[in-house]
């Protein structure tokens, strides 16, 4: 959300809050965001829009080298 504020000689008068950017629901991992330190950028982690690859897990990978490393060439 931001805010104009038109500053006087003694009072500041902020405008109505308008929201500058939609994020995306928060993480149980924490923030899912993150400003600049000169406050003029914010960094968001977002999904991607499209499903991720599969992915194959190798499990007992040591014995198929040795395995591998045995066999006559």
């Amino acid at each position: 959300m931001a805010v104009n504020v038109r500053l006087q000689s003694d009072t500041a008068e902020p405008s109505a809050p308008r929201e500058l950017f939609r994020l995306p629901p928060p993480s149980p991992a924490g923030a899912t965001y993150g400003a600049s330190h000169d406050g003029l950028r914010f960094l968001v982690a977002t999904r991607p829009e499209t499903p991720p690859q599969s992915l194959a897990m190798i499990v007992n990978w040591p014995a198929l080298l040795k395995r591998e490393a045995a066999a006559p060439r």
